[in-house]
């Protein structure tokens, strides 16, 4: 048989009075239903209140025309912040552009900045291999191909303002490459070069290609005038003869007793500062165009006179490092 347990079971009672005594029946908070608002309703506020607010300011017609605008029309901000950002991209641009022209550029002490150089011997005045290099913030940089040799010249200057330098042509024997390409149709390009004369050299203008041909390699189309620059920036134009050399007169006097002293028609050409323009005139087809600009002291002059400049021809055992074309002989 099951053990019996008694439970106690114990209420407290308080009456009213006391609880009143104890308890804080007082109203501290009252729970409001939100208000509902609809269209209508809002616009019956906006009229109450249209003419309080203000034209413009953070609280206005302005502004809520302006945000009601950005709801209806999204897109509008996305342009202007894309063009906000391109014009913050281009100030930081110029903003660059700006500093790197104030900023000084290193210049080497004796060659200057967006120069070609070769290696040379001094003593024997020679031009030692076809390894160039191009002067630039007063550090050589190695061209490895011709073609970047060309193309720099183009980037460097293409007008009269503005040409291409060749340098000098100190050397005893000298010569410059220059070729191109040029294409479409019925289009004419000039491109401008200059020079620096220390000594008297005789400048002779190559022909690379055929100057008659009809193929992708010519020089039919090729045109070249040069200049001799004097004083106050005037240019004198000097004319070619037959045999490619720059002369310094078109036509001479046969009365002039210093003819022989001059050579002419293969003159040396007095220091200085010449200029030279290759005009192409492509019609029909692209074609490629070649020509050297040789300079060279061929004149022996007199054997009673003192001797201004020497080339050493080394050993017969030595390494050819220059070639000089001597023409042939022709019997009649």
């Amino acid at each position: 048989m099951a053990e019996k347990n008694d439970i106690s079971l114990l209420k407290t009672v308080i009456s009213n009075e006391e609880a009143q005594n104890i308890y804080d029946n007082n109203f501290n908070e009252v729970i409001i239903s939100a208000e509902k608002i609809d269209d209508e309703k809002l616009k019956k506020i906006y009229e109450d209140l249209f003419y309080k607010i203000s034209k413009r300011g953070s609280l206005s017609h302005e502004k809520i025309i302006i945000k009601s605008d950005e709801v209806i029309h999204p897109e509008t901000n996305i342009n202007y912040d894309s063009q906000i950002q391109q014009l913050e991209n281009n100030i930081r641009d110029k903003n660059e552009e700006l500093l790197n022209q104030n900023i000084p550029k290193n210049e080497h002490p004796i060659f200057s900045n967006n120069t070609f150089i070769q290696e040379g011997d001094i003593i024997n005045n020679m031009v030692i291999g076809n390894q160039m290099w191009f002067v630039q913030e007063g550090f050589k940089r190695q061209i490895n191909d011709s073609q970047y040799t060309n193309i720099i010249r183009r980037a460097l200057g293409d007008n009269l303002n503005n040409p291409i330098d060749l340098g000098d042509f100190n050397p005893l024997f000298s010569s410059k490459p220059i070729t191109g390409i040029h294409g479409g149709i019925t289009r004419r390009q000039s491109t401008f070069y200059k020079f620096k004369l220390f000594k008297p050299r005789s400048i002779q203008v190559v022909q690379n290609f055929s100057t008659t041909a009809y193929t992708r390699q010519t020089n039919r189309n090729t045109l070249i005038a040069f200049y001799k620059i004097e004083e106050a920036r005037f240019r004198r134009e000097l004319p070619i003869n037959d045999s490619g050399f720059v002369i310094n007169e078109a036509s001479i006097d046969i009365e002039e007793y210093d003819l022989l002293q001059r050579d002419y028609p293969d003159q040396l050409l007095l220091p200085g500062e010449y200029l030279f323009v290759i005009t192409n005139d492509i019609r029909y087809q692209d074609t490629e165009f070649s020509i050297s600009i040789a300079g060279s002291s061929i004149d022996w002059r007199f054997i009673n006179e003192p001797a201004e400049e020497q080339a050493e021809f080394g050993l017969i055992t030595g390494q050819v490092q220059t070639l000089i074309d001597f023409g042939s002989i022709v019997t009649a």
